[in-house]
């Protein structure tokens, strides 16, 4: 967590301590704002790493692609596992609609880093039209992400409920 969620802010709706808008601060304090830009992070960088593999190496594409996808879902469900570990110690917390939140923030700010990285020359895989990036673009990466973490989730639900 960047920022405690239980802090105060001045008069004027900043937090002392950053000088952020009240809005901000409450976002970097909640915990799908930090995994929503992480899992934006690793869908960039893969990205940009398989754009790069793919002008080495075109006849390998379908490997790059999949290793790809694999390394953005490993992510989310290695991520989402943790947090259904964490949530089954806590009780009454249930972190799936976090992580939709967080899918949808990843989406559009993937889409929204891939976009800024392909205009400044990053050879960036599959890059779309402004529409498409932040549309159906966000789609997939939110699907990517949800999915694999209410996967990872569920795997250690799973695992609990046999152990019983």
């Amino acid at each position: 967590m960047l920022i405690p969620s239980s802090h105060v802010l001045t008069r004027h709706g900043t937090d002392p301590r950053t000088g952020a808008p009240a809005g901000i601060a409450r976002a970097l304090g909640d915990p799908w704002f930090v995994r929503g830009a992480g899992c934006a992070a690793v869908m960039v960088s893969v990205r940009v790493l398989v754009g790069a593999l793919l002008d080495l190496g075109p006849q390998h594409g379908a490997y790059f692609r999949g290793a790809g996808a694999f390394v953005v879902v490993a992510t989310a469900a290695t991520w989402g596992a943790w947090d259904g570990r964490r949530a089954d110690r806590i009780s009454g917390t249930d972190p799936t609609l976090r992580w939709l939140t967080a899918g949808v923030f990843a989406g559009v700010a993937a889409g929204a880093g891939a976009l800024f990285l392909a205009r400044c020359g990053a050879p960036v895989y599959g890059i779309g039209s402004v529409l498409f990036e932040l549309t159906a673009g966000a789609a997939w990466t939110l699907l990517l992400v949800f999915v694999a973490a209410a996967a990872g989730k569920s795997a250690t639900t799973g695992k609990k409920w046999r152990t019983r």
